[in-house]
This record gives C-alpha cells, structure tokens and sequence, in this order.
C-alpha cells in the first residue's frame, strides 16, 4: 500500500463534477489513495479549459456524464483529440447500453455508475494506476509514457 500512495502521489487527476459535494467526496477519497495533485473543476467548459492549457500534465481525468455548458462525452472527445492517452473515468447515473457504448466508442478508460461505494471508486482508480505502471513498463525509453 505505502508503494501504491507513493507512485498515486506523483499521479496529476482532473476532476470535473458540477455536484460540488460528489467533487469534494471524490477530491478526499483520492487523498486518502495518496493522490496529492487534485485539480477540482465544476463544469466542462472550465475543465476542458484547464486540460488544454497543459495536456500533458493531467495523466488521469474524472469527469462526471451530465453537466451544464459541456457535458462529460464532449469533454471526453475533445480530450481524446489533443491527448489519446490520458487515462478517462466517466461517473454517471446513466446505465443505459447506448450510453455505454457511446462512451467506449469515444474511448472512456473506465466507467463508474452513480451512486458509488468508496470502494468501487478505489478500485477502478487502482485499475488505472495498473495501466499506467504496464505503459512505463512496456516502453521504458518511450518519451510519452507517463513517469511515476
């Protein structure tokens, strides 16, 4: 565990969730993980705003499905098109196949139903940290593998 919260401390998250008390639960469960660089975003506009002034700094983006100005499927196409490679949890109260589809046809990393168990949370945070340690160690000479 204390290897996991290290390599999770030099891991960047952006969290955009427009519901400020999920985004504030989300923001104190990944603490506890040992995740230290949280950046807490409220709507997609804003949070796409952020990822592009530096795309490389966010290797994992958790974004909420539903949200004013830009929702999380938007977000997450425009993403996919200046950074395939950052890692995209979508949350979400929609279970619908169509929904699902359409988020894996765009490329989600993962995808997490709402309302969610800290645990859930946990483990599909640890599922991409797993993705990230396999990126590191499949291309160890490869500039654009991510360094934790």
């Amino acid at each position: 565990m204390a290897t996991e919260n290290t390599q999770n401390n030099q891991l960047n998250v952006l969290v955009v969730e427009d519901d400020s008390d999920i985004g504030q639960i989300i923001d104190l469960m990944l603490r506890e993980m040992g995740f230290r660089t949280i950046v807490l975003i409220r709507d997609g506009i804003r949070g796409w705003n952020e990822f592009r002034k530096s795309p490389d700094k966010y290797q994992i983006v958790i974004s909420d499905w539903e949200m004013p100005k830009m929702n999380g499927l938007q977000l997450l196409k425009a993403v996919r098109k200046i950074r395939p490679e950052t890692l995209f949890m979508m949350l979400t109260v929609r279970s619908d196949p169509d929904a699902i589809m359409a988020a894996q046809k765009e490329g989600v990393t993962a995808y997490v139903a709402k309302p969610f168990s800290p645990r859930l949370l946990q483990e599909k945070m640890a599922q991409l940290v797993e993705i990230l340690l396999e990126r590191k160690k499949e291309g160890e000479n490869n500039d654009d593998v991510v360094e934790i």
